[in-house]
């Protein structure tokens, strides 16, 4: 076989590869975040220990940026079905509802998670648009998420500090939101970056209207002094 055709079949084989590589990802950190999710939160009423405990806390801190539905998730769930806790079908069917709409939204921002990480290591990128208008709007709110984030996990290292005894979940937890603050803001930084350099390429790209040329430096033809000389 000759070197360039040995070179585009390992090529072949390895763009194979990562194609399953990641089509295996979208599926399974998703459902790996929903997994630890029902055993974080299951386990507690099993095994009353600070370990469980602070195993549910460090995994509500990976889940942050999803965490905020969650809220809104369980307000809404109360209002609706709080007069009904005692029991009944009406309060079955609003727990169920709002553990799958909590498991869908886990499931849902980890495979956005992994399909973006991917587009962004081909040079694509669902958050990047072409006009100001969109992209705007998208890079402001990363922005506020993270500096939110930020100020979540100074809170929660300012708590650890105020403890007479120092708290190890708080600690990670304050690191693990530091860690997504400065993700959300790296992106939102690249993205803006991303948008102007785009914007400066095709405006060099542009034809100048004022480009000089040897007509432009003649001036206009004379068309009486041409047929004279003619």
């Amino acid at each position: 076989m000759p070197p360039t055709d040995a070179r585009r079949q390992n090529q072949l084989v390895s763009e194979r590869f990562i194609d399953t590589m990641d089509k295996l990802l979208r599926r399974a950190v998703p459902a790996v975040q929903v997994i630890a999710i029902v055993v974080v939160y299951t386990l507690p009423k099993i095994v009353h220990s600070y370990a469980t405990y602070l195993i549910r806390d460090l995994v509500n801190q990976v889940n942050f940026p999803v965490a905020s539905v969650w809220y809104v998730i369980f307000r809404v769930a109360d209002r609706l079905f709080g007069a009904s806790a005692g029991g009944g079908a009406v309060f079955m069917i609003g727990v169920v509802a709002t553990v799958c709409l909590v498991l869908s939204s886990v499931a849902g921002f980890w495979y956005f998670v992994v399909v973006e990480i991917q587009k962004r290591r081909r040079g694509d990128s669902a958050l990047r648009f072409d006009t100001l208008t969109k992209q705007l709007p998208i890079t402001a709110l990363l922005i506020t998420l993270a500096f939110a984030v930020f100020i979540c996990a100074y809170l929660t290292a300012q708590h650890s500090a105020d403890m007479s005894n120092l708290k190890i979940d708080k600690i990670l937890g304050s690191l693990i939101l530091s860690a997504w603050g400065a993700g959300l803001l790296w992106v939102a930084i690249g993205d803006i970056r991303k948008f102007l350099g785009n914007k400066a390429r095709i405006s060099s790209l542009a034809p100048s209207r004022d480009k000089v040329t040897p007509r432009n430096i003649l001036g206009p033809r004379n068309n009486s002094a041409e047929r004279v000389l003619g």
